[in-house]
């Protein structure tokens, strides 16, 4: 069963960007602000497919590297994990 510290445990920032899209970001060791290039993003979004609701999680460029800024994270580009 999943629970809800599941989808947060480790989160820095959490950015609800509408109701069907949220970002979260996990900062990587040293990291003082959303500005800098040391975060893990993932985006959970909510799409409708067949009248079922779909939750997809991907991540920013693919991967779980810490290389990403959290104030940017509305404008990169996520993928499934490679």
């Amino acid at each position: 069963m999943i629970v809800a510290e599941d989808f947060t445990r480790g989160v820095g920032a959490i950015l609800e960007a509408s109701d069907d899209v949220i970002y979260m970001g996990y900062p990587g060791p040293g990291t003082n602000s959303t500005t800098q290039a040391k975060w893990r993003i993932k985006k959970i979004e909510t799409i409708i497919l067949d009248g079922k609701s779909k939750t997809l999680i991907k991540w920013a460029d693919g991967n779980l590297e810490f290389d990403n800024i959290f104030d940017d994270c509305e404008l990169l580009t996520y993928s499934f994990l490679k």
